[in-house]
């Protein structure tokens, strides 16, 4: 990002749960990548296969997301929360921070009382609960 003209602040102090969601609060857009590979019993499993908590979490406080796109986003209803943008290739990264601050107020509130909206409403935690032990 830094390389086509964004300025990137990374903040590599540790913060409890607390403050971290304090932080999301204040912050305009978080981007992250879950591309790389966890290996279990000898088995590359992607990363972009779970790990959605996070991008939740980021947009529960009010603040983009954007994160490499996984076909799993749909098990978690996340393509339904319009502050997470996904990309297919970090160049596209740029493009999509652009758009976001081409965004006018009422646009970015709209998005922002939609989003956090939605995750208020749906207990996905429960429901993915309840089907792993057939409640």
């Amino acid at each position: 990002m830094s390389e086509h003209g964004q300025t990137v602040k990374i903040n590599l102090e540790k913060l409890k749960y607390k403050k971290y969601l304090k932080y999301l609060q204040n912050l305009a857009i978080f981007v992250h990548d879950e591309s790389a590979f966890w290996i279990c019993d000898g088995e590359n499993i992607p990363m972009s296969t779970g790990l959605w908590v996070k991008d939740i979490e980021i947009a529960s406080q009010g603040c983009f997301c954007i994160r490499n796109f996984s076909e799993e986003s749909k098990s978690y209803s996340i393509v339904k929360i319009p502050l997470v943008k996904f990309y297919n290739c970090p160049s596209e990264v740029k493009n999509i921070v652009d758009e976001i601050f081409s965004l006018s107020e009422k646009e970015f509130n709209e998005i922002q009382s939609s989003s956090v909206q939605f995750i208020s409403e749906h207990n996905n935690w429960s429901e993915t609960t309840n089907l792993i032990f057939n409640i």
